[in-house]
């Protein structure tokens, strides 16, 4: 049992603290001990992600401190991680005479939380955007399309992509990434029905089934609303923001259509960065039985360098 939990800054001397060190990979143990302990931590030794933070103070028996509370607050400002730890904290601690300062930070955090990816530059980047079809669920990440296009291309990639994700989210990745003149985009269009809500104070992305079955969607929204009008002209907004910028940038945009609604198709069949594959018709399966196996990557792979190379398909 955690007995007393003191929580730092990653760089805090916690040296002369009369207390153990909790990390990820002893959490379980210290928890499941009939012996109550002081630890010390930082929300990197521990790995804390905010869905955690309500199972970790559960199990703390006294008190939860923050050791260097001004620092700890001023990283709060862009932080989500930090800025839920106050914000769950915030009544035991007379510094914050407003707990508004707490969600108005957390909100910041969350708005300017950094990109899933950056790109290093030690070669000329690949930029990708999509969903799991993008980020390797199902295959190994150097059997998904991305990589084996990276590899062909000689380019670094730059894996933008997320289970669940959706239009949305992918615009507002590319947007607020450090994309330049002459750099490649391919971005895989996920379908118009997926949404982005905030749950347990995360921002997060649910696909149809799990929105229509999800509580906080179902205060937000009506089931009409996922295959609305309305949802698909604001998506396809989204892809006329993202074609404009990267048009005016420099970059080369290319559109890929793995899953997404066939009337996108009609929509952007004249463009001759477009590509469409049929869903129904893959070569194999992944691991999961649902997605794309290593043959259908290998496809996606081969046929999107013809595009970018110029070739007709």
């Amino acid at each position: 049992m955690i007995a007393k939990l003191s929580i730092g800054t990653h760089h805090f001397d916690f040296s002369n603290l009369d207390s153990e060190l909790l990390t990820e990979s002893n959490l379980k143990k210290a928890i499941s001990s009939f012996r109550s302990r002081n630890y010390h931590t930082s929300i990197e030794d521990l790995n804390l992600k905010i869905k955690k933070i309500d199972y970790l103070f559960s199990n703390v028996k006294h008190s939860v401190d923050f050791l260097n509370f001004d620092e700890f607050h001023s990283i709060a400002k862009t932080s989500p991680i930090h800025s839920t730890l106050l914000y769950r904290l915030g009544s035991a601690f007379p510094q914050l005479t407003d707990r508004n300062d707490l969600i108005d930070a957390w909100i910041k955090a969350t708005v300017n939380q950094e990109t899933k990816a950056k790109a290093q530059r030690t070669k000329p980047p690949l930029w990708i955007a999509g969903c799991s079809m993008s980020s390797a669920v199902g295959v190994n990440d150097d059997q998904r399309w991305s990589h084996l296009l990276a590899e062909e291309l000689d380019l670094e990639e730059v894996n933008l992509a997320y289970p669940g994700q959706s239009i949305w989210y992918s615009a507002d990745q590319l947007l607020r990434s450090d994309i330049r003149k002459g750099d490649i985009v391919v971005w895989q269009l996920t379908a118009t029905s997926r949404v982005n809500i905030i749950e347990n104070d995360e921002l997060v992305g649910r696909a149809l089934k799990e929105a229509i079955e999800s509580s906080v969607c179902q205060e937000l929204f009506t089931v009409n609303w996922y295959g609305s009008d309305t949802k698909k002209i604001l998506d396809l907004r989204y892809i006329a923001q993202v074609q404009k910028v990267m048009e005016k940038i420099g970059a080369r945009l290319y559109l890929v259509n793995m899953m997404a609604d066939s009337w996108i198709n009609r929509l952007l069949d004249n463009d001759d960065a477009f590509l469409t594959f049929n869903k129904l018709m893959y070569k194999d399966l992944g691991t999961d039985k649902q997605h794309p196996g290593p043959l259908q990557h290998q496809e996606y792979a081969k046929q999107i360098t013809k595009v970018i190379q110029g070739e007709q398909l």
